[in-house]
C-alpha cells in the first residue's frame, strides 16, 4: 500500500472501532442547546452556552442553513427566546435584536412557511406563544400553516396511549406538561432529544419521588453535551445517543464501495455485524436501542447483514411498506424518497422489489436528472446517490442516465460537489455514485475524468484524522453525524484506490 492508502485504511479502523465501542459522534445543536438554557438556565456556564449560540448566527440575523428558510425558522424562534431571557451582555442583545429582525423581513415579504423541520407543527405554536407571553412582536402569519397543521398535530399526539412507544416522544418539549417517570428511556434522557430531557428535567425539580430518574436525566444532559466536543457544558447535540445509526450507516456506505468484505478491516467489522444481527428485532432497528424502530437504520442494517452473508428476513422491513413510499415512523406527516430508495434498494439485495414505492420515487427525479434533497438530508447528492443506485440495480436505465449525466453537469471545476458550497462529503456522495456506475458497465472518458477530478479534490482536502464540519444532515435543526461523514469520504476514497487499475488514463 502507498502512503495515502495506509493513511486511509487506519483512519477508517479507526472509524470502526469508535463506532464499536461509543454512544455516537453527532455535532451540538443550537436549538436543542437554546432548549436547554431555556428549561434549565441559568447556570454558571449559561453565558458560554449563549456565547456559542451568536458565533452560529448567520450574517442575516437567522440561524440555520441559508438556502433553506423553512427549517430555519424553528432555530431562529429558539435562539431569539433563549438570548431574550437569559442574554445580558450587549453582544446578547444585539444578536436578540438581529434574529427579531430576520423573522419580520420574512414576514414583511409574505413568506409562508410550507415545508417543517421535523417535529416544527408541534414546536413553533409553543414558541410563538413563548414569544408572546415574553413581549416579543414576532408576527404568526408566516407559520398559519405549520400552526393548523400542530392543532391537527395535538389532537393525534392526545389520542396516543404510550407516547413514550412513539417518535411523538422526541417532541416532547413541545407538548409535555407531565413528567411521568416512564418517559425517561433506557439511554437516561427522553426520547433521545436534549430538549425534551431538559424539559422533562425542569418539570421534575422538587419532586422527590423522581429523584433517581432527575439523577439519569442529569447525567444524559452531560453525555449528550460531551459528545459535542465543544467543552461548554450546556452545548448538547442534535440527538443522542445515536450508536446504531452510526453502526448501520457506517457499514452501508463500506458496502456500496465495495469494501464491506475487504480483509483489511474484517476484524473491525465482524463484530459490529454481530451487534446490528442482535439489536434488529422483529420491529426493526432503531438509532440506538433505547428508541423506537425507523425505516431508515432497519433498511441499512438488513443490507449490510444480507451482503455480510447473515440470514436475515425482510419481513422487518416491509412492517415500513406503505403504497407508495417507505417510512421512517409511523404516523409521520412526511415521507422521504431517500429512505425509499435505501428501501427498494435493499429489498432489490434480496432479490424483491416494491413496485410502488419504486415509481413514485422514480416520479419525484426532477427533469435535469437529481433527486431534492428530503427531510433527513438537505444534498440532493445524497439523495440523488441513494435513488440513483435503486434504480440502476432495478433496471430503470433512463433514470439512471439522467442522474449521471446531472452529477457530471453539476461537478464544480475544482472537481468538488455541493448544494449550497463545495464540501468533501458531498463530492464523496457523487464520487461512490460515479464509481458505481462504472462498476456497472459505465466506463465513458467522461465518468473516468470526473471521478479523477473528484478524486483529486478530496485527496488535496484528506489529513488523517480531520473532521468534517459541514451540516447537511436535518432533525429539528441541521447538524452533522461526524463518523457517518467521516466514513463517506474515506470510503470513496478508497474505492477510487482499489480501481484505479480500471482507469484507462490516469
Amino acid at each position: 500500500m502507498n502512503n495515502l492508502e495506509t493513511q486511509l485504511v487506519d483512519d477508517l479502523r479507526n472509524t470502526l472501532q469508535a463506532i464499536a465501542h461509543e454512544p455516537g459522534s453527532v455535532s451540538a445543536s443550537v436549538y436543542e442547546t437554546a432548549q436547554v438554557i431555556t428549561h434549565l438556565g441559568p447556570t454558571p456556564t449559561t453565558s458560554a452556552a449563549l456565547d456559542w449560540i451568536i458565533d452560529q448566527q448567520k450574517p442575516d440575523g437567522g440561524w440555520g442553513l441559508v438556502h433553506l428558510p423553512d427549517a430555519r425558522q424553528v432555530v431562529t424562534l429558539t435562539a431569539v427566546l433563549a438570548l431574550h431571557q437569559f442574554g445580558q451582555s450587549n453582544h446578547a442583545r444585539q444578536a436578540k435584536e438581529a434574529g427579531l429582525t430576520y423573522l419580520r423581513q420574512l414576514a414583511a415579504q409574505d413568506y409562508f412557511m410550507t415545508t417543517p423541520s421535523n417535529g416544527a407543527e408541534l414546536i413553533i405554536p409553543r414558541l410563538l406563544a413563548e414569544a408572546e407571553q415574553a413581549g416579543l412582536a414576532i408576527s404568526h402569519a408566516p407559520y398559519q400553516k405549520m400552526i393548523e397543521k400542530g392543532e391537527r398535530r395535538q389532537l393525534l399526539v392526545q389520542l396516543i396511549p404510550q407516547i413514550e412507544k412513539t417518535q411523538a416522544i422526541f417532541s416532547w418539549e413541545a407538548f409535555g406538561t407531565e413528567p411521568r417517570p416512564e418517559y425517561v428511556d433506557g439511554s437516561g434522557g427522553v426520547g433521545h432529544s436534549p430538549a425534551a430531557a431538559a424539559r422533562w428535567l425542569a418539570l421534575a425539580q422538587g419532586n422527590p419521588a423522581l429523584a433517581d430518574k432527575r439523577a439519569q436525566v442529569e447525567a444524559y444532559l452531560r453525555g449528550a453535551s460531551a459528545v459535542t466536543q465543544t467543552g461548554i457544558p450546556d452545548v448538547v447535540a442534535a440527538a443522542y445517543p445515536t450508536h446504531r445509526f452510526e453502526q448501520s450507516f457506517v457499514l452501508w456506505a463500506m458496502m456500496i464501495a465495495n469494501l464491506l468484505s475487504d480483509g483489511r478491516f474484517t476484524p473491525h467489522v465482524s463484530p459490529i455485524i454481530d451487534a446490528l444481527a442482535q439489536a434488529i428485532g422483529p420491529h426493526g432497528l432503531g438509532a440506538s436501542d433505547h428508541i423506537m424502530p425507523d425505516g431508515d437504520d432497519t433498511a441499512a442494517a438488513l443490507a449490510v447483514l444480507q451482503t455480510w452473508g447473515r440470514a436475515v428476513e425482510t419481513a422487518v422491513l416491509r412492517h415500513f411498506e406503505a403504497d407508495s413510499y417507505f417510512f421512517a415512523w409511523h404516523r409521520e406527516l412526511q415521507s422521504s424518497v431517500s429512505i425509499t430508495a435505501r428501501a427498494v434498494h435493499t429489498l432489490g439485495l434480496f432479490g424483491q422489489t416494491a413496485p410502488g414505492p419504486f415509481q413514485a420515487m422514480l416520479a419525484q427525479q426532477e427533469a435535469d436528472g437529481r433527486w431534492p434533497g428530503d427531510k433527513w438530508q438537505c444534498s440532493w447528492l445524497y439523495t440523488t446517490l441513494h435513488c440513483f443506485l435503486a434504480a440502476m440495480q432495478q433496471g430503470a436505465a433512463d433514470a439512471a442516465q439522467k442522474a449521471l449525466a446531472a452529477l457530471l453537469r453539476h461537478q464544480h471545476e475544482d472537481g468538488s460537489w455541493g448544494e449550497a458550497t463545495p464540501t468533501p462529503v458531498e463530492t464523496a456522495y457523487a464520487l461512490l455514485a460515479l464509481q458505481a456506475a462504472a462498476r456497472a458497465g459505465h466506463t465513458q472518458d467522461a465518468i473516468i475524468q470526473s471521478r479523477q477530478r473528484g478524486f483529486a479534490y478530496l485527496q488535496e482536502r484528506y489529513q488523517p484524522g480531520r473532521p468534517f464540519h459541514d451540516k447537511l444532515w436535518l432533525t429539528k435543526d441541521e447538524y452533522n453525524p461526524r463518523q457517518i461523514d467521516r466514513a463517506f469520504v474515506l470510503c470513496s476514497l478508497l474505492a477510487e484506490l482499489a480501481e484505479r487499475q480500471n482507469y484507462t488514463d490516469w
